[in-house]
């Protein structure tokens, strides 16, 4: 049993930051959603975050990098953990 899923949603750097934040927001709640009405997932352990660009993935600029920084990340705590 987990005790809280955070679904984190990121986008890349292109376009202005407070769409970008908008954006990957929506995300996040439609990925919560999803878990919640078609997986069966408690709604008041999914917890969505929307985080825009401010966590950009380390490496160098390179034409494949607005899509590596386009990703959504699952974290599941377990019961117990602090």
């Amino acid at each position: 049993e987990f005790r809280r899923v955070f679904v984190r949603s990121f986008t890349s750097e292109p376009g202005p930051a407070d769409l970008n934040q908008i954006e990957s927001y929506q995300r996040a709640m439609t990925v919560r959603q999803f878990m919640v009405n078609e997986l069966g997932l408690d709604s008041e352990r999914a917890v969505a975050l929307g985080l825009g660009e401010t966590e950009q993935l380390p490496g160098p600029r390179t034409t494949d990098s607005p899509r590596r920084n386009r990703r959504l990340v699952i974290m599941a705590l377990p019961e117990g953990a602090p």
